[in-house]
């Protein structure tokens, strides 16, 4: 197939396209401004095309009043981590830069030139991974939040970044086959229940935050669980980690008084558990850790590091049983008074 090269901005895209007699492939290149691109990205029509590809692309950053910049996509994660828009399908393909420089279009849908990238997917109530696809691209299906209905195939190996934000899914069950996830995957998303990856690594930063998880079970696979990762499991008292987490992120959970940690551990934020319930990220949930820790130790609910005797983290509450006379003083502040 015969590629035109197309340097953004150098002339309107509907001139370039008549100039060259409406080529179905078209390589995109130059060193463009955010503006610029995100106009282009607007007005774009995949569908014209059979193969899209970048030749050296470059969007150059954002510079702000005060002298600071970011990366476009910095830029862009301020409004889809927000407000959960929906992007362009240029746009999701330039956040793929790095996993193929050259798209195909198959029955309306995005893949990288090998086809085992899926990188744009149009709005739907539904849907299925075809049998072929590795992966699902950095923001695939980013705000679909009609999408109810999600069929992933055994053998997907990992899911980028932004990929399912404000989906309507309540359900989802991870292929085996899966190893990674990306952050804010699932993000704002209907989830109530999930069933992880065997071979899942880690969880990543916001992965499920502000879903409704009513439980989860960790896989020993994992390493990491990130910031924000499991803040959406809001209907469980209490959680276990596994053997093999090694390190935990701020805001990890929230709405918990038990939480037992591992062997394995060997690093844990301060403020890894956020209780909204009072507006306080200080005030952590009794914790145990495994006694073969080499790091940590835990006494009366409160974790300490062995090296030093130090405080890590400080149980405010001193376990579960006070924490269940706070909340029973949160539902019925009549009767705890009566009790005393």
């Amino acid at each position: 197939m015969k590629k035109s090269l197309y340097v953004i901005g150098s002339e309107p895209l509907h001139e370039w396209e008549r100039r060259n007699n409406y080529p179905s492939c078209i390589v995109l290149t130059g060193n463009v401004s955010a503006n610029t691109f995100s106009e282009l990205a607007h007005d774009f029509d995949y569908t014209k095309y059979k193969q899209i590809s970048f030749d050296e692309l470059f969007v150059e950053d954002i510079l702000y009043k005060d002298g600071k910049s970011c990366t476009y996509e910095e830029y862009l994660s301020q409004f889809v981590c927000g407000d959960a828009i929906r992007l362009f399908v240029l746009i999701k393909l330039y956040l793929n830069i790095k996993i193929a420089k050259s798209f195909v279009v198959y029955r309306d849908c995005v893949y990288s030139a090998d086809y085992k990238t899926l990188v744009h997917a149009p709005e739907a109530t539904e849907l299925v991974v075809l049998p072929f696809v590795e992966h699902i691209g950095n923001g695939a299906c980013c705000g679909y939040d009609k999408m109810s209905v999600l069929k992933l195939n055994n053998g997907l190996k990992s899911i980028g970044k932004w990929s399912f934000i404000a989906a309507d899914i309540n359900k989802l069950e991870l292929p085996h086959s899966l190893v990674s996830l990306g952050e804010n995957a699932f993000l704002m998303s209907e989830l109530e229940s999930v069933r992880l990856s065997d071979s899942l690594k880690g969880i990543p930063d916001g992965c499920f935050d502000l879903c409704s998880l009513d439980s989860i079970k960790i896989p020993r696979s994992v390493k990491y669980i990130g910031n924000k990762s499991l803040r959406g499991l809001t209907w469980t008292d209490e959680i276990e980690i596994p053997e093999g987490v090694e390190k935990i992120g701020y805001d990890a959970f929230e709405a918990m008084y038990h939480v037992s940690l591992p062997s394995t551990l060997l690093e844990i934020a301060p403020d890894f558990y956020y209780e909204e319930c009072i507006d306080d990220p200080n005030h952590p949930p009794y914790i145990e850790v495994h006694p073969n820790n080499k790091v940590f130790y835990s006494k009366e609910g409160s974790l300490y590091f062995k090296a030093t005797g130090i405080l890590a983290i400080d149980s405010k509450y001193n376990g579960p049983n006070r924490c269940c006379i706070r909340y029973q003083y949160d539902d019925n502040k009549l009767q705890k008074e009566k009790s005393q």
